[in-house]
C-alpha cells in the first residue's frame, strides 16, 4: 500500500498529528469514534496524532472530507483550513477579465496594488518566456 510522507514538523512545530488532533478535539469525539467513522482502529488514530504513522490517501481524504478542510490543510502545505469554491460572481470586478485559473491570484492582488493591465502583461510575458523555453 502506498503511504504518504507527511511533514511531521516545521520550525519544531508538529502539524499532521497535531492539526489532526485539534480537528477532532474541537469536534468533541474521541479517537474510537473517529476511528469508527474513517474504518481505522483507534490505536491508528493515535498513531497519526502522535506522527508515528500516516495515513493513505484514502484514509487521508476521508478526515480532509469529515472536518471539511483541504488535505493541503492537513499535510501542512498551507495554514488555511477552509476549503473555497469560487463562483464567478465573487471574482473581484477588476479581475474578471483574467479567467478562472488566475482566480487565487486574483483574490490576493484585489490587495495589492498591480493593475488588471500589468497582471495581463505579466502573463504575457510568462507565455513569451515559456514559448521560447520550448522552441
Amino acid at each position: 500500500m502506498l503511504q504518504l510522507q507527511v511533514k511531521t514538523t516545521i520550525g519544531g512545530i508538529d502539524l499532521f498529528g497535531d492539526r489532526l488532533r485539534r480537528l477532532r478535539e474541537r469536534r468533541q469525539i474521541y479517537q474510537k469514534d473517529l476511528a469508527k467513522i474513517l474504518g481505522v482502529s483507534a490505536g491508528a488514530i493515535g498513531m497519526y496524532e502522535t506522527n508515528k504513522r500516516t495515513p493513505d490517501f484514502e484514509i487521508l481524504n476521508k478526515i480532509a472530507d469529515y472536518f471539511d478542510v483541504t488535505v493541503d490543510y492537513l499535510l501542512g502545505r498551507t495554514d488555511d483550513e477552509e476549503i473555497k469554491i469560487y463562483e464567478k460572481d465573487q471574482i473581484p470586478d477588476k479581475f474578471k477579465d483574467l479567467g478562472l485559473e488566475y482566480i487565487e491570484i486574483a483574490k490576493e492582488l484585489e490587495l495589492s496594488d498591480i493593475s488588471v493591465e500589468e497582471m495581463k502583461k505579466f502573463i504575457e510575458l510568462m507565455k513569451i518566456a515559456k514559448k521560447k523555453e520550448q522552441e
